[in-house]
């Protein structure tokens, strides 16, 4: 959505294509939640009386604030729709009330006939426009991600788990779309975003009367129902959360439909390299610092098998596999140890689809609340 471009409802324009035949939707203002009719129609007059809107001090100066509330406004700075005026959503979010009361201000005067002496615009609209502050920062991805779905329904800037793919294809055995290839009570792992979470408590079964969490979990080829019973739900439920990163293992149920998964575990996005990784391969120089290594490796005793692809020279290289005795826990600490030890690139992760993911200083899992997306 654009606050100088968007209608009321969708619009079909067309796009920078060869010969600007190609055809693009133009999400409509109405669309988003909290933004009424009433509020759209003060927008698009005001837009096309005085021009396009500047900035978010320009937008509360000029358009009538009986018809769009604060409420209306934050919604629209959380959809993006003032991503084109140059600020950042947080910064904007930030200035939504000083904006709005100065603008607020700047219309009374107007209404009263107040004007400065030099007869242009009153005082408080000419010296008190309000600048979103860059240096504040932005809103992190998780945040301004939930703030856009929350308010449009779905993810339009881009998807959580774009940043996430690698993780899943190194962790996850199977994609939603893949359940339907697998036969009855197949176990399999599957990662994602948790879209819902709804509690029931079955009247008949061997879980009657137990409560029990039904979690829809989407990923990027598609959705679905993952069944964590009630033997489980207390221990995961609080991860079980709205925009939380989970791999959920489980069995396969095609007793529907549409299968879906009987949940045996539930892993964090933070924990899940801790926890499904098979081994770690570390690229070693034949000169490296492999005393410093081996220190590494014997504070973090695990179950994970290590494997060094060490360089002989001549474009040659040979995997060493390491005595068992140096199996390790693949935890944040120590990947974030080695990478910083040896340099980006030279540290991978194998997980249970054997699909390798190189572990880079700005990738190495870290609490929940910094890998949630």
């Amino acid at each position: 959505p654009d606050i100088n471009a968007s209608e009321f409802d969708f619009v079909v324009e067309l796009g920078g294509g060869e010969g600007g035949a190609a055809r693009e939707m133009r999400f409509g203002l109405g669309a988003i939640k909290g933004v009424g009719g009433k509020a759209v129609s003060a927008i698009v007059e005001s837009r096309t009386k005085d021009g396009s809107f500047s900035s978010l001090f320009d937008f509360c100066d000029r358009v009538d604030l009986s018809a769009v509330n604060r409420g209306t406004i934050e919604a629209l700075v959380c959809a993006g729709a003032f991503d084109r005026t140059g600020a950042m959503r947080k910064a904007l979010f930030d200035t939504i009330d000083s904006s709005i009361s100065t603008g607020q201000s700047a219309q009374m005067d107007r209404r009263s006939g107040q004007m400065n002496m030099f007869g242009g615009e009153p005082e408080a609209a000419a010296s008190t426009d309000v600048t979103p502050d860059p240096s504040l920062g932005e809103w992190s991805e998780a945040e301004m991600l939930a703030r856009e779905k929350a308010v449009l329904g779905f993810y339009i800037t881009r998807h959580p788990l774009a940043s996430q793919e690698k993780l899943l294809e190194a962790c996850a055995t199977a994609s939603t779309v893949d359940l339907a290839k697998y036969d009855e009570g197949t176990t399999v792992i599957v990662g994602g975003i948790v879209s819902s979470l709804r509690t029931v408590i079955p009247r008949k079964g061997r879980n009657a009367g137990k409560r029990m969490g039904i979690v829809t979990l989407e990923d990027l080829k598609g959705r679905i129902e993952a069944v964590v019973f009630s033997d489980k739900l207390p221990k995961y439920q609080a991860d079980l959360v709205p925009d939380a990163v989970l791999f959920f293992e489980g069995k396969v149920d095609r007793k529907r439909e549409e299968p879906s998964l009987h949940v045996t575990r539930v892993v964090t996005a933070a924990n899940a390299v801790k926890e499904l990784a098979k081994a770690l391969l570390i690229d070693l120089a034949q000169n490296g610092p492999i005393e410093e290594l081996v220190g590494l490796l014997r504070e973090s005793p695990g179950e994970c098998r290590v494997y060094l692809n060490v360089a002989t020279g001549q474009d040659l290289c040979a995997q060493i596999e390491c005595h068992p005795s140096f199996s390790v826990s693949c935890t944040p600490e120590l990947l974030s140890s080695i990478v910083k030890l040896l340099g980006g690139g030279a540290v991978h992760v194998l997980g249970p689809t054997q699909r390798p993911m190189t572990i880079a200083s700005d990738t190495v899992p870290q609490s929940p609340a910094a890998v949630a997306v």
